[in-house]
């Protein structure tokens, strides 16, 4: 068995949550915190407000502050 193998197999053997764990390693922090940010909106956490429908966001974006 090659090493690519070994490492196929290792990666095939892994929990979502360990698959998340090895390619943080080789990600650059850019990537890292808007993943994150993808996740918390998905997740709906962090978020400032949210919106119905998209003419209430477009309403809310074009109104004058």
């Amino acid at each position: 068995m090659s090493t690519k193998d070994i490492a196929y197999d290792i990666i095939d053997n892994m929990s979502d949550e360990q698959l998340q764990g090895f390619i943080m390693m080789f990600r650059n922090p850019y990537e890292i915190s808007l993943s994150a940010r993808i996740s918390d909106i998905e997740n709906g956490r962090n978020l400032s407000e949210t919106f119905d429908n998209v003419d209430d966001l477009l309403e809310d974006l074009n109104a004058e502050d």
